[in-house]
C-alpha cells in the first residue's frame, strides 16, 4: 500500500514506472534529518505520488482516504515572487482537483507557518490562486494527524488490496443498517460463522469505503468502537 523508498536504485526505478504520470518541477531532494522521500500508492490519476517528508505522506494518505480528489500532483509549480528586492521562486508540494475545483496546498510543521520567508511565499501563491480561481491552503499536522485519524488510516489501507467476499460484506452492512449502530464486536458476535479474522477485515475495508462510518479521531479503531452507516448518529 505504502512503499517508503530506501534506496537510491529503487527510488529511480519507480520514477521510470509508466502510472507515474505527472513529474514535480523541482528535484526531488534525498532523503535527509527529518526528511523522508517516500511515494504513496493512490487510485487516482497517478499510480504514485510523491512526498519528501512524513507529514506530506500523511497527508497524501489523508486525500487518498477522503476520496473527493480526483488528481493530485506534487510540485505542480513554480511562483515568482519579489522578497527584499530580489526575485525568488517558490514550489507549492500538491495540486489537488476535485469537482470543487482545483487547490494549490502547502504542507507546513505549525511551528514554521508564521515564519517571514513562508509569509512571503503564502501571499504570493494565494495571489497566483485569486488570479486563476482556484483556492490555496497551508495544511499543518493538526489538519493531518488529528488524535488517531493516522494509526487508524494505517490499519485500515492495511485492507485495501484483499480480496474479501462481496456477499458476506453485503450482508454485514445491511445487518448493521438494520441496527443503526454497534461495536464491532457486537456486530461481530451476530455473525460467528464468519472467522473473526475475515470479519473484522471486511469492517475495515467497509470503514476504508465510506459505507461504514466510526470515529477515527478520538478513538483508536478497536471490537469496542461504535459503527453505523453513514448519516446515522451512534448511539
Amino acid at each position: 500500500m505504502f512503499t517508503l523508498c530506501t534506496s537510491h536504485q529503487y527510488f529511480q526505478l519507480i520514477m521510470q514506472r509508466k502510472e507515474v504520470q505527472t513529474m514535480p518541477v523541482r528535484k526531488i531532494r534525498p532523503s535527509k534529518g527529518i526528511n523522508r522521500r517516500c511515494v504513496v500508492n493512490t487510485k487516482m490519476n497517478n499510480d504514485a505520488v510523491y512526498s519528501e517528508s512524513l507529514l506530506e505522506r500523511d497527508f497524501v494518505r489523508l486525500v487518498k482516504f477522503e476520496r473527493k480528489v480526483s488528481k493530485i500532483e506534487y510540485q505542480p509549480l513554480k511562483i515568482e515572487y519579489v522578497c527584499g528586492g530580489k526575485n525568488r521562486g517558490y514550489t507549492p508540494d500538491y495540486r489537488l482537483d476535485s469537482e470543487d475545483g482545483t487547490c494549490i496546498v502547502e504542507v507546513k510543521r505549525e511551528s514554521e507557518v508564521a515564519k517571514e520567508e513562508n509569509q512571503y511565499k503564502f501571499t504570493a501563491a494565494q495571489k497566483l490562486c485569486d488570479s486563476k480561481g482556484w483556492q490555496f491552503r497551508v495544511y499543518t499536522e493538526r489538519d493531518i494527524r488529528p488524535g488517531y485519524f493516522q494509526k487508524n488510516l494505517m490499519k485500515l489501507f492495511r485492507v485495501e488490496n484483499l480480496e474479501l467476499p462481496q456477499l458476506e460484506m453485503r450482508i454485514i452492512l445491511e445487518h448493521l443498517r438494520s441496527l443503526g449502530s454497534c461495536s464491532i464486536q457486537a456486530l461481530m458476535s451476530d455473525f460467528r460463522m464468519i472467522p473473526n479474522s475475515m470479519f473484522i477485515a471486511c469492517i475495515y475495508k467497509l470503514i476504508l469505503q465510506q459505507e461504514i462510518s466510526a470515529d477515527l479521531i478520538n478513538q483508536q479503531l478497536s471490537l469496542n468502537s461504535i459503527i453505523c452507516s453513514p448519516g446515522i448518529q451512534p448511539k
